[in-house]
């Protein structure tokens, strides 16, 4: 019966954590209804039940589940790569060892004035099982699932001169990406801090950072600069930032603070 399978399919998930086979299994809850509708397949239905075949097998092909989910559910990232950066990063990729197999893209310390849009090759093993992939003219580049909010409108150039040329990356949303309704909590909070909260808080020397997103929906802040140990950052906390995010970011249970206000060297008042 379909309740027995998803029983028994349960298990096998279950046998997988334990053993913690490459955090596979943890990442099937992205895709659980491919896994199930795959699971149903004749070839990997007997595999649930028999286990005829080792963990590693089934592992592998769980893997190449998640990924085919992965290919069906997430769209393709608004990331260009001109034609010049193609054939320039192919050139290049012809020139290292076998094991480099492509290119990496993610952010740095994405959401915030820190921001690095990061370029990388990408060797054999080094992709993440959640990345996105972008085939490329004669290259695969691997985009950091975490990352695509921040790389939304990117581009990828490169201009040759006779300098011998430039490879230039523009992610204008790196430090303030895009948010919409389907934004996660912590997205909308980063992207409300960088674009209305922490220019403010700039003209007395302070900003404030997530941190997290506590069990409860509370968001995690600290302040620095001269936001830090100043004797107006409680009335900032809440008549400021607090109002402020959930007047945008309805959801958000409220927000607590974890920064040490004893150190009060560099704070406004």
């Amino acid at each position: 019966s379909s309740d027995q399978d998803d029983t028994m399919h349960c298990s096998i998930i279950n046998y997988l954590l334990a053993i913690d086979q490459d955090k596979v299994a943890g990442g099937l809850c992205k895709g659980w209804w491919f896994i199930k509708r795959r699971a149903k397949s004749e070839y990997l239905g007997k595999t649930f039940v028999s286990m005829d075949k080792s963990v590693e097998s089934v592992v592998l092909m769980l893997r190449e589940s998640l990924q085919e989910y992965k290919t069906l559910s997430t769209p393709d990232p608004a990331i260009t790569f001109t034609e010049s950066a193609q054939t320039y990063l192919g050139e290049l990729l012809a020139k290292q060892s076998e094991d480099v197999v492509g290119v990496r893209l993610f952010v740095t310390s994405p959401g915030t004035p820190h921001a690095e849009t990061c370029l990388a090759y990408c060797r054999t093993g080094e992709d993440k099982d959640d990345d996105v992939s972008m085939p490329l003219n004669g290259l695969t580049a691997w985009i950091e699932y975490d990352s695509i909010p921040f790389l939304e409108e990117a581009m990828i150039d490169y201009a040759a001169d006779k300098m011998g040329g430039q490879l230039t990356i523009k992610a204008p949303n790196a430090k303030m990406p895009k948010v919409n309704e389907d934004s996660t909590v912590d997205q909308k909070i980063n992207y409300y801090l960088a674009t209305e909260i922490n220019p403010s808080l700039a003209s007395h020397g302070g900003q404030v950072r997530l941190v997290e997103i506590d069990e409860e929906g509370y968001a995690i802040l600290q302040f620095g600069g001269g936001c830090q140990g100043c004797a107006s950052v409680d009335l900032t906390l809440k008549d400021g930032v607090e109002r402020s995010l959930m007047e945008y970011i309805p959801e958000l249970k409220g927000v607590k603070d974890i920064t040490d206000h004893s150190f009060k060297d560099n704070a406004y008042y």
